[in-house]
């Protein structure tokens, strides 16, 4: 199944929400005068992929509709921060938290206290703001 078939009418919406959150986390992450070029590796991001959605609302044993997915996921919409050093992630998790632009709403240090698997990260789910309507994004 398309993006386009599982998102429907929303899928346009989420398209809006992706564009303004990379401009909110690039705003929130550099400094106005370049002197933290070096800072982010690269940035990549994504609507989630609505075989991947499914899968996950099945997991959480709830059905699967888009309805769901737009009211209970918080990873719907998501952005990659892949930093040089591992001490430049506090760095931008710290920008982030003071953002203007950004509502954090729940940090998950995997840093501090990593997965089983080793998997070490920062995730941060923020709301960003599109046409007075709050959206959830996943910042890793």
């Amino acid at each position: 199944m398309t993006n386009e078939e599982f998102y429907g009418a929303s899928y346009g919406r989420l398209q809006v929400v992706e564009q303004a959150a990379g401009a909110m986390i690039f705003d929130s992450i550099h400094d106005i005068d370049g002197s933290d070029a070096n800072l982010v590796k690269y940035i990549s991001h994504r609507i989630k992929d609505a075989d991947s959605t499914i899968e996950k609302l099945k997991r959480h044993g709830l059905p699967c509709t888009v309805e769901n997915a737009l009211t209970t996921l918080t990873d719907i919409v998501g952005y990659r921060v892949v930093v040089r050093f591992l001490s430049d992630l506090y760095t931008i998790k710290a920008r982030i938290e003071s953002s203007e632009f950004l509502k954090v709403i729940l940090v998950k240090d995997y840093v501090t206290n990593p997965k089983p698997n080793g998997y070490r990260a920062i995730h941060l789910i923020v709301n960003v703001d599109v046409g007075g309507m709050s959206t959830p994004v996943e910042i890793q």
